[in-house]
């Protein structure tokens, strides 16, 4: 179809369906990524006609916005074997000219050209996580479906690689739409302010910040054994302060290591609590064993946070320069990358500068530009 735009010019107008029914809070993972990503989509694309897939009104204030979007509201459970048969039954009945799949729920039938969205596969890469079920799904859906894709798009380059080395997806197909932070992840100049949302949660004056889930590769038992042996090395006065509930597996942890006096749980932190977390600690560790982006580095460095991360999977191209890279294996190198940055005035200040500057490289807006080229180039490829 054809439209005519600014100034008179003629231009392409598309029918995109988004599948969007992962997006429940913007608070973690896929939702929040998505999110932002349509947010500054529909900022810029005032030309192609969006549905959205969702199963809630979540997304409702979004689409409001956007003259050119609309909410095609349905009871298909996401990642559900029936949303095999009736996704496509549906995207036939809404007659787009592309569908994007926006998570690993891809169908193996595929009506219109189809572009999906695949973030990590860390159920292949990390033994861990090898769950039957997911291995399963991968091998018998996702293989396939993803082969009679048009494009798939996913988030660092290491995703790229995974995508071709466990799922045997060419390289040449995956376009990259790196995640960015929101405005609100910035250094925070009122301390008064920082001050009072210390206090309000009960968190120490000066602490080591972690900030991400507990699961296995996460490597939360890493970072308790390094921040014991940093203890050892040091008599500064430093917490550890863990995002999030306390749970009984990490509680046992602490208390094996003696770290009951100086590990805190900060409990359950709202989206506009985030950035004042960040900015109340010393210093940020993300010692994880995978990720396919790893979101809270690039947060805390948006913050002025020193940051020390993990140098395996995707976390180096998060990091880059700006932060200290350790192997997630060894506490030891864990513990002295954390006291080398404390003992160091010049280095913490060189670190922050260069995260902030680290963090403004990534953006919702090339995210969005990235997707919006994989939609054209599906549409135009044969």
């Amino acid at each position: 179809m054809l439209a005519i735009g600014a100034k008179g010019v003629v231009m392409s107008s598309d029918k995109i369906a988004i599948d969007a029914r992962m997006v429940v809070s913007r608070q973690y993972g896929i939702g929040r990524y998505l999110y932002n990503m349509l947010r500054k989509l529909f900022e810029l694309d005032h030309n192609n006609q969006y549905s959205l897939i969702v199963n809630n009104d979540y997304l409702a204030p979004l689409a409001e916005k956007a003259p050119n979007c609309r909410l095609v509201k349905t009871d298909i459970k996401w990642l559900s074997l029936s949303e095999q048969w009736r996704l496509p039954a549906l995207i036939r009945e809404l007659k787009p000219d592309l569908f994007h799949a926006a998570s690993i729920a891809v169908p193996v039938i595929q009506p219109v050209p189809t572009v999906a969205t695949v973030y990590d596969l860390i159920h292949l890469a990390y033994i861990d996580s090898h769950y039957l079920g997911y291995l399963a799904y991968y091998q018998l859906i996702l293989r396939p479906a993803l082969r009679r894709t048009r494009r798939v798009i996913t988030i660092s380059e290491n995703s790229k690689r995974d995508l071709s080395t466990y799922l045997g997806v060419p390289p040449k197909k995956v376009v990259i739409a790196s995640p960015a932070v929101e405005p609100e992840f910035r250094p925070i100049a009122d301390r008064g302010l920082i001050e009072s949302f210390k206090s309000a949660r009960g968190l120490p004056q000066r602490f080591i910040l972690y900030v991400g889930n507990r699961k296995k590769h996460k490597n939360v038992s890493g970072l308790l054994a390094a921040f014991a042996r940093f203890r050892q090395m040091t008599d500064r006065p430093l917490s550890l302060v863990l995002a999030g509930r306390a749970d009984q597996a990490t509680s046992s942890m602490i208390a094996k290591l003696g770290l009951n006096d100086a590990v805190r749980f900060a409990g359950e932190i709202g989206e506009t609590e985030l950035p004042l977390l960040y900015n109340s600690a010393e210093i940020f560790v993300f010692p994880s064993f995978y990720e396919g982006f790893g979101l809270p580095p690039l947060e805390a460095m948006a913050c002025g946070i020193p940051v020390v991360a993990s140098n395996n999977s995707s976390l180096p191209e998060v990091v880059g320069s700006a932060g200290l890279l350790v192997s997630p294996h060894d506490p030891q190198a864990i513990a002295l990358a954390i006291n080398k940055i404390l003992a160091s005035p010049d280095l913490k200040n060189d670190l922050s500068r260069q995260g902030i500057a680290r963090a403004r490289e990534f953006s919702w807006e090339r995210c969005a530009k990235q997707t919006l080229g994989a939609y054209q180039s599906a549409i135009s490829s044969s």
